[in-house]
């Protein structure tokens, strides 16, 4: 236990020392004495302090109850990119710049969006400066506990153990079974129309029931998952109309009510809000109730359907309709830590200047966004995945990936990104 000295206390101070302190980890405090007492102290002013002091300056953002637009500079300190540089023992505010990332605040200012209608990652700070593939607010954390074990070696800061999360998006269950008759036809007219023989006889075997689904590894996934003893998160898509985005199988479909409940007996199951449930709570709630439903039991993890997560509207409903924890935290569009953190926080409403129950649990790679934005070959994704798996040791970081099983059937195509998958599951 340390004292954190500060001459004001602002519950945007209190939420980022909680993260990067740990909580009950410290003593806030507004009382000068402790600058100068034999307890190893923060000194999070501009007062000069004792011998057992670490001062950091603060900027003035966790001062304010505002959001504006702030003066970025990035420098390099330590081997890392900083900014909100001040003149105190640790050279940047590492305080309000940590509050600036894991809360997203450049999100809440004006700001292109993408063809989605999302926030562009190119308008972030971890793009244009080139730190988008680091966990750089856990980085800072290390020099952070460090400095302070050069002060007082008696203090030591155990770090988290490192471990991996492996998640699913069930966008399409299945290729063709439990589609219904006229999107089966619209599917051979088109075969027909492109000579894809292939997929018209397989469409047919599927379809007679002489062969299993290309899409359903389900049995296999939970197979492999069981004996590696990995736990494993499915998010189902559960749009009432399959339109625009969201091309899932109806719910009503028995074969995916039989493979939710299956699922939900062993793993953890969660919403995959559509697209069009941005339109208005009613909907969140609507497929929430019909995935409670079928599961059986409650619902509380969600991540959003193509990653549509508008800050903070998104995180304000899902609060709303019950939701506890949310893995939309990454960007649908490149790989990376958006919010340059990789183990859950809670969420802080900026809009409200308040920290919320919600549980924000970041991803940083997703099989899609190689496939489709980075255009990586199989083998650099699993070279990009091992490198954050790498920082992520260093860290004690979470390494959560999302894999959809339509791109690890066994077909010619995918069979590299399926043993992709099966080098992350053999990692001890």
């Amino acid at each position: 236990m340390i004292w954190f000295y500060t001459k004001s206390i602002s519950s945007r101070l209190i939420y980022i020392a909680d993260i990067l302190m740990g909580k009950d980890q410290y003593i806030l405090s507004t009382d000068q004495s402790v600058l100068h007492s034999e307890q190893l102290c923060i000194n999070y002013s501009n007062k000069a302090g004792g011998s057992k002091s670490l001062q950091i300056i603060p900027q003035g953002i966790l001062s304010e109850t505002n959001i504006a637009q702030q003066k970025i500079e990035i420098k390099e300190w330590n081997h890392l990119p900083v900014f909100f540089e001040t003149k105190g023992a640790i050279p940047f505010d590492v305080f309000a710049a940590s509050f600036y990332l894991i809360t997203r605040y450049e999100e809440y200012l004006p700001h292109e969006k993408d063809n989605y209608g999302r926030y562009d990652f190119t308008n972030s700070i971890a793009y244009k400066y080139h730190f988008l593939d680091q966990p750089l607010i856990e980085q800072w954390q290390q020099v952070l506990h460090g400095a302070l074990h050069d002060i007082d070696e008696t203090y030591i800061y155990k770090k988290a153990e490192s471990k991996i999360i492996v998640s699913y998006d069930i966008d399409i269950a299945f290729k063709y079974k439990s589609k219904g008759f006229f999107r089966n036809c619209g599917g051979w007219l088109k075969d027909i129309m492109q000579m894809n023989a292939k997929q018209i006889l397989e469409r047919m075997a599927v379809l007679s029931g002489a062969k299993k689904d290309p899409f359903d590894l389900f049995d296999h996934l939970l197979y492999t998952h069981k004996k590696r003893q990995i736990p494993a998160i499915f998010f189902f898509l559960m749009a009432a109309n399959q339109k625009g985005h969201d091309k899932n199988i109806s719910p009503s479909k028995k074969e995916l009510q039989q493979l939710i409940k299956k699922l939900a007996n062993t793993c953890h199951v969660g919403l995959h809000p559509s697209a069009k449930s941005n339109d208005g709570k009613n909907i969140l709630l609507q497929e929430k109730s019909t995935l409670e439903a079928i599961a059986g039991k409650p619902v509380l993890l969600s991540r959003q359907h193509y990653i549509l997560m508008i800050l903070p509207y998104i995180y304000q409903a899902l609060i709303a309709t019950g939701i506890s924890t949310d893995f939309s935290m990454g960007y649908g569009g490149i790989n990376g830590f958006r919010a340059s953190y990789s183990r859950p926080f809670t969420w802080f409403d900026l809009s409200t200047n308040t920290a919320t129950p919600l549980m924000i649990h970041p991803f940083c790679w997703m099989d899609a966004n190689c496939i489709f934005n980075e255009k990586k070959t199989p083998a650099a994704a699993q070279q990009q995945l091992g490198n954050y798996i790498q920082l992520l040791k260093q860290t004690g970081g979470i390494c959560t990936v999302i894999f959809h099983n339509h791109f690890l059937t066994s077909d010619t195509d995918n069979m590299d990104w399926h043993a992709l998958w099966e080098w992350l599951l053999a990692i001890d």
